[in-house]
């Protein structure tokens, strides 16, 4: 697996679900900053439960150490995403992240 592959695979959303941007959803209030911004997280979460993992098994320390940076970084990733969800969900009267 070369570094491309998976960087590819960390972070790039799975999108199983073909209706992304259907307008059902956006009638059912969802807006596409909404959307996007979810995706965003999920990619987000995807990554940071790929490098938690590594840094979990890795008996190397100083991969172990690098892998845990790389553990926090996606944390604070997930955050600011999180945060920009509620705060379009509280203006807009929307339901909590999935």
């Amino acid at each position: 697996m070369s570094e491309e592959d998976i960087s590819d695979f960390i972070e790039v959303p799975r999108l199983e679900d073909g209706r992304v941007f259907d307008t059902d959803e956006l009638k059912a209030g969802r807006s596409p900053n909404t959307m996007a911004l979810e995706i965003a997280a999920a990619a987000e979460d995807s990554a940071l439960r790929f490098y938690r993992g590594l840094a979990e098994t890795c008996q190397d320390a100083e991969l172990r150490t690098l892998y845990q940076d790389f553990v926090n970084f996606e944390a604070n990733h997930s955050g600011w995403l999180d945060q920009k969800l509620a705060q379009l969900r509280q203006t807009a009267g929307g339901s909590p992240r999935p």
